[in-house]
């Protein structure tokens, strides 16, 4: 990839510094490591929330808390929201980029599997792969 288009990637992420945000994914990263479900977070200009996951289906998805989400919205802006694939890779699936992309957030998902992540914005078509 080309840095312009690197540069262009990081640009969706309008309040959130390159150092915030590797500071952030290996948050989501060492709350990952060992556990077997899925765990998810969400970043703001701010901080990272460890979110728990109430999904009925842990290991296979993820469900956060729609009061707490709404908690967030309403008083930080929401850069991305991070969540782990335990057993698979860092592929976001199709519910991943259908929800991206009805609410307007970028999804990071770390592979616990393949110790990577993702990064899919839902304003463009693709998704990169990286490592920390």
């Amino acid at each position: 990839m080309e840095n312009i288009e690197k540069v262009y990637l990081l640009a969706g992420f309008r309040q959130l510094s390159l150092t915030d945000f590797v500071d952030s994914c290996s948050q989501i990263q060492c709350y990952c490591r060992d556990s077997v479900n899925e765990k998810c977070g969400i970043t703001t200009n701010i901080q990272t929330h460890i979110v728990k996951n109430q999904s009925k289906e842990k290991k296979n998805s993820f469900c956060m808390d729609p009061n707490k989400y709404y908690d967030i919205y309403m008083s930080e802006s929401i850069q991305f929201i991070g969540h782990s694939h335990p057993s698979g890779d860092a592929t976001p699936s199709q519910i991943d980029i259908e929800a991206c992309q009805e609410h307007h957030y970028n999804c990071v998902v770390f592979s616990k599997k393949n110790k990577n992540f993702s990064l899919y914005r839902f304003d463009l078509p693709y998704s990169v792969y990286f490592s920390i």
